[in-house]
Order: structure tokens, then sequence, then C-alpha cells
């Protein structure tokens, strides 16, 4: 047990099915409740036990990052339509995103592949920091970059 050598944090929420699909597959979302940091370890054996606490993001946009926004609206509707079978699943899955933190958390969740990548994003502390840096994965025409979501 000790203190951790830097912040770590977790989401927590609750797992939905958005579609079941005939080869057995599921496409699910996690409507994220919380943004948990850990502050301590308690135990290792036989699980993981942290003292943790729940944290919240400063979810202001400035008027500048509102085009970066915007694009990244666009990028996460696109993919909705393209990827999710009829309109109903559409138009429920996108009755889901409440809220500006809700669909850049979404944005980064479906288009950020790289798990190191997905933690420092979670890691940022302002959804201007993220949406900037989100941003700064698109291309010209709006579209991720090659590679850019699977940083290595």
């Amino acid at each position: 047990s000790g203190e951790l050598s830097r912040d770590f944090y977790l989401g927590s929420g609750r797992l939905q099915v958005i579609e079941r699909r005939p080869d057995g597959t599921m496409l699910v979302f996690l409507d994220g409740k919380n943004k948990i940091r850990l502050q301590k370890l308690i135990q290792k054996e036989p699980y993981f036990i942290f003292e943790a606490e729940c944290v919240t993001d400063d979810d202001r946009i400035c008027d500048m990052t509102q085009f970066s926004l915007e694009r990244l609206r666009r990028l996460l509707w696109g993919w909705i339509e393209q990827n999710l079978r009829g309109q109903t699943h559409q138009d429920g899955f996108k009755a889901t995103v409440k809220n500006t933190s809700n669909m850049v958390d979404l944005v980064a969740s479906i288009f950020v592949t790289d798990s190191a990548l997905k933690q420092s994003i979670l890691n940022m502390n302002t959804y201007e920091e993220k949406v900037g840096f989100l941003d700064s994965l698109l291309d010209e025409k709006g579209q991720m970059k090659p590679r850019a979501a699977v940083w290595n």
C-alpha cells in the first residue's frame, strides 16, 4: 500500500447495449457518470483496493473552441450514421449525447484506439484542452488523420 507516484484517472458509468449483431457481437456504450482519481493503494491481493475521489472536469468551452467542437460533433454524427443500422438506433444513440462533455468523451472513446493516448485524454482536466487535442487529430476535412487514432 502507499501513495501513487502520479495522478491516475478512471471513468465509471453504466454499460448500455446499442446493437446486437447477427454474428453475436455487440456494439456497447459506457454512459460515463463519474471521473475518479485514484489517491492511494490500500491493498493488492486478492484484488486492488484504492482510496479515491470523484473529480469534475471544467466543461466550459470558449467561443474560439466552438469551431473545433462542431468538427468533433460532425465526426461523431457521421460515425453514428455509418455504423448504426436504422434510424431508431441512430436517433437513440444521438439522444444519449446530452451535453458537450458527453460528446467529447464519446469522440475520444470511439476514435482514439491507443490506450495510453486515451489515458492522456482522461487525465486532462478541462474540456477546452480535450477539444483542442482531439481537433488536432483531425485533418482539414474533419476526418481522423491517418494513424492519429492508433498513436504509437
